[in-house]
């Protein structure tokens, strides 16, 4: 089951996953972070958003039509900036406009234990931020001023209508 906010579960920080885990568990992890995805049409995941404080994100490739799985990365260098709107599937339904870097190299290990080095763009490289600030235990409430987050927290508290909310432009740079 995905981790909703407010859960205080969402802002642990995540360890390395190939540390403290064995392949089999971390397949396990995948498996679990795949269907929850799937269920919700979901185009990427963290691990902590299955409750597993590990650094394992994956994202929908549509050429392989496949999630691609990212365990252990980290940044080598970012570069650009692009404005895109930007949800998450712990806050179902809601979209902002977040300022990110628009371009990224990071190193990983894939899902078969192979050590990588890529550039990834634009909606990728927005997908593996927004899920790699997961690991750090980041949500997009935590770029709001206090007024844009109290706006935000009444608003999903009372359950009002999505549309009805006017999200603010953020910047994660």
């Amino acid at each position: 089951m995905l981790v909703k906010y407010p859960s205080e579960l969402l802002h642990t920080k995540s360890v390395s996953a190939i540390d403290n885990l064995s392949e089999s568990e971390i397949r396990d992890i995948v498996s679990r972070m795949r269907k929850e995805a799937w269920q919700v049409g979901g185009f990427a995941i963290s691990a902590i958003q299955i409750g597993e404080p590990y650094t394992i994100l994956g994202f929908f490739s549509f050429k392989r039509n496949e999630y691609i799985w990212i365990i252990d990365p980290e940044i080598i260098s970012t570069n650009g900036s692009s404005v895109m709107k930007e949800g998450c599937l712990s806050i179902p339904g809601y979209f902002w406009n977040i300022k990110r870097p628009a371009k990224a190299t990071i190193s990983y290990t894939d899902l078969d234990g192979t050590p990588r080095v890529r550039t990834f763009t634009e909606v990728i490289a927005r997908a593996i931020f927004h899920e790699m600030d997961h690991f750090d235990g980041i949500l997009i409430p935590d770029f709001m001023n206090s007024d844009q987050l109290n706006l935000f927290n009444q608003h999903y508290k009372e359950s009002s209508h999505i549309d009805e909310y006017d999200a603010p432009e953020l910047d994660a740079n």
